[in-house]
């Protein structure tokens, strides 16, 4: 089996979609994507940062195939696309060959995007990697187009999301997760996933999504 570069988080398989796409979860992460038409006609995109969750474009029948890349990562999007839409098929070790060559780990990008998962506060963050809070939207903006809290509070709510096992009280998973009160909770679940909490735990497909590899 070829090896991922480190730029891959994950590759990933859809089964073919019903009547409307499947919902699709903001987890920090662009992916290199092959949508398969049931003729077999491939359409290769990379997809954008979410804000919110969407329902992914696709027709009855379509099956996807994709690459989940790390947060940081910095891709030549037009030479990456040139590229796999060239190959034959979408062979692993010729997709993993082509985003070895078009994707690179920003590691500066990489230790903030961390720090800001960890810390308790966007300002923690800054001091914790001994730069000014300024200078962490500089790179934060830069590098992804998005302001420290956006990665902030999207790792709070994908880690609350992935502990939602169906034994711990709502309540408790929103103070183990630093949010003022479970109301809080549920406003940034609706903000980020368009369920509340409560709903969330019942979805075994967005409880799967969540706990792959993605930005927490």
């Amino acid at each position: 089996m070829t090896p991922h570069p480190a730029t891959v988080l994950e590759a990933w398989q859809g089964p073919p979609v019903g009547a409307t796409g499947p919902l699709v979860l903001p987890d920090g992460c662009r992916d290199l994507i092959a949508r398969v038409s049931p003729n077999g006609a491939t359409h290769w995109y990379v997809s954008d940062l979410f804000d919110v969750a969407l329902e992914a474009p696709a027709a009855a029948g379509d099956r996807f195939m994709g690459w989940r890349l790390h947060p940081a990562s910095v891709i030549d999007v037009a030479r990456l696309l040139a590229r796999v839409r060239t190959s034959a098929a979408c062979d692993g070790g010729d997709i993993a060959g082509r985003l070895a060559d078009h994707v690179r780990l920003d590691a500066r990008l990489s230790e903030a995007l961390g720090g800001l998962a960890q810390a308790r506060s966007v300002r923690d963050a800054a001091s914790d990697l001994g730069i000014s809070t300024r200078t962490l939207a500089r790179l934060t903006l830069a590098g992804t187009g998005r302001p420290p809290a956006y990665w902030k509070t999207l790792a709070r709510v994908r880690r609350a999301a992935s502990d939602l096992d169906g034994r711990t009280a709502l309540v408790d998973v929103a103070a183990a997760h630093g949010f003022a009160d479970q109301a809080h909770m549920t406003r940034e679940f609706r903000a980020w996933f368009a369920v509340s909490p409560g709903a969330f735990r019942g979805r075994s497909d967005l409880l799967a999504q969540v706990r792959s590899p993605g930005y927490r």
